[in-house]
Order: C-alpha cells, then sequence, then structure tokens
C-alpha cells in the first residue's frame, strides 16, 4: 500500500486536525486509487505536572490502516508535527512495501 498525505491542516475547534491522505494499493486483485480524509482529535492530559497530548485517529483511520502499521505511525508523526507547528513539506508518500528481508523467495 502507498499513501500519498496531501495536507495536514486545523480544523475549527481547538483540538482537532484533519489529514487528507491518497491512498493507493491493491484491493483484491486490482489496483485502487481514492482520496480519503481523516479527523484526529488531539487530548491533553495531565501527568506529574506536565501537560501531554494524546492523538487519537478516528475508528474508519484504525479500521483502514489496521494492518499497516509502517504507514499509521508515520501518519501520526506527520500530525504531531503539524500540531507542534513543525514545517512539513508536503505531499509525503508513504509505503508500507516489506523490507527485502521478509520477503519470501523465489
Amino acid at each position: 500500500m502507498r499513501v500519498q498525505v496531501l495536507s495536514i491542516h486545523s480544523e475549527p475547534g481547538a483540538h482537532t486536525l484533519s489529514a487528507d491522505l491518497k491512498v493507493e494499493g491493491l484491493l483484491g486483485h486490482q489496483p485502487e486509487q481514492c482520496s480519503r480524509s481523516f479527523r484526529f482529535e488531539v487530548e491533553a492530559v495531565e501527568l506529574s505536572g506536565h501537560t501531554l497530548h494524546v492523538f487519537h485517529g478516528e475508528p474508519d483511520f484504525e479500521q483502514t490502516f489496521l494492518f499497516a502499521e509502517g504507514i499509521k505511525g508515520p501518519i501520526y508523526k506527520l500530525v504531531h508535527r503539524v500540531f507542534a507547528g513543525e514545517s512539513v513539506a508536503f505531499p509525503v508518500v508513504l509505503d508500507d512495501a516489506y523490507p527485502a528481508s521478509l520477503q519470501a523467495s523465489n
């Protein structure tokens, strides 16, 4: 599966961000492309006098990338970077192709 993160932006509301993604992958045996947008909630949690920000992807995001940790984790990192005010050059391309050491040999 290949994903292009086209943008991440704040929505009206203090702690909500949206990520616009272009998802490319194989569904069955057919190449498939679709554009999707997912929301992320940011929860401020107090712990030992420090404020931590916990990011929650909407259930559809979690389901879509349930078995694609190589994509889901980096998307969360990008959302965190945008929330923290860091500059991110979009689009960002993510690919969860298996490392060569894990591919079956022919």
